[in-house]
C-alpha cells in the first residue's frame, strides 16, 4: 500500500518537513491541491522536489463547481491554472468533484469540454465521489455509483474512493453503509482517500484515525496491496506534520496485523 500525504500548493511551510518525512519513508507520494492563484508563486518549490505527485484540482470551497453553468468561466480560468501545474510536475492522477447545488448532466457536460480542451490533463483525471449533503448543508453531485459510473462512462475518467464521502452519502441515504461502499469498488477505483469519521453521519469529518468510529480494518481490508491511499485526516498545526506521522502509523500497525494474522 502507498500512501500520501495530502498538502495544499500554498503550503510552503510544511517544505522542510516534507523533505525529511520523505526521506525518512514515512509516504511515497504526494496528493497536491491547486489552490487557485498560486501557481506563480509555488510551482518552483514543488518542481524541485523530487516526490511523486497526484493533483487535487479546486472544488466548491475554492470555487470550482462543475455542476453549474454559470460557473463555467470561473471554472475555465481554474481548470487552466491546473493545467499549468500538470505539465510542470507531472502528476499521476488529477483528482475533480463534480460540484454541488447543480446537475449531473451539467458537470459532464463541462467535464466533456475541458476534457477536450486540456486532452493532457485529462488523459489520467478521476472523479470523487462525494457526501450527499454539504458542509453548508448543499446538495452534492457525484454521492452513488450509479452517479459516478454514470460520470466515468460519458466523460472517460477513472474514480477515486473516498470511503468518509461514501459512508457519510449512506448515511443520507439511509443505506447499508458497507453494501454502499462495496458498491463503489466494483467501480475499480484507480485510488482512495481514507480518515475517520462517525457512521451514521451525513457529513464527513476528516477525522485522525482511530477518533471516529469507521471500521477501518474493514476499509483497509478492501484497498488492494498496491493501493494509492491518501490519508485526509485534519493537519492540527502548521509547525509540523506530526498528526501525520501518527495516522501513518495506525495504517502500517494495522497492516502489519493483517501480515501477523495471515501467516
Amino acid at each position: 500500500m502507498l500512501l500520501g500525504l495530502k498538502v495544499g500548493t500554498n503550503n510552503d511551510y510544511y517544505s522542510d518537513e516534507i523533505d525529511r518525512l520523505y526521506g525518512e519513508e514515512a509516504f511515497d507520494y504526494i496528493e497536491l491541491f491547486i489552490v487557485p492563484g498560486t501557481f506563480d508563486r509555488f510551482v518552483h518549490l514543488w518542481k524541485q522536489k523530487k516526490i511523486p505527485y497526484i493533483f487535487h484540482g479546486p472544488h466548491s470551497l475554492a470555487g470550482m463547481n462543475l455542476s453549474k453553468v454559470e460557473h463555467e468561466a470561473n471554472n475555465h480560468e481554474k481548470m487552466r491554472e491546473v493545467d499549468h501545474f500538470q505539465r510542470e510536475l507531472n502528476p499521476q492522477y488529477t483528482i475533480f468533484h463534480a460540484g454541488l447545488d447543480g446537475t449531473l448532466d451539467e458537470a459532464i457536460r463541462q467535464l466533456k469540454v475541458f476534457k477536450s480542451q486540456y486532452p493532457e490533463l485529462f488523459a489520467s483525471a478521476l472523479v470523487e465521489n462525494k457526501p450527499k449533503i454539504g458542509l453548508h448543508k448543499e446538495q452534492c453531485v457525484g454521492y452513488s455509483q450509479e452517479q459516478i459510473a454514470q460520470i466515468m462512462t460519458q466523460v472517460g475518467v477513472g474514480f477515486c474512493l473516498d470511503f468518509g464521502h461514501a459512508f457519510a452519502a449512506a448515511a443520507s441515504l439511509k443505506k447499508d453503509e458497507k453494501a454502499f461502499v462495496s458498491d463503489f469498488m466494483t467501480l475499480n477505483p484507480s485510488m482512495f482517500h481514507v480518515s475517520d469519521s462517525y457512521s451514521g453521519k451525513e457529513m464527513d469529518s476528516h477525522l485522525h484515525l482511530g477518533l471516529g468510529n469507521l471500521d477501518l480494518t474493514w476499509i483497509l481490508s478492501l484497498i488492494p496491496q498496491a493501493g494509492l491511499v491518501t490519508l485526509e485526516t485534519l493537519k492540527d498545526t502548521k509547525d509540523n506534520l506530526d498528526d501525520f506521522v501518527t495516522d501513518v502509523r495506525y495504517v502500517r500497525n494495522m497492516l502489519n496485523s493483517f501480515c501477523s494474522k495471515s501467516a
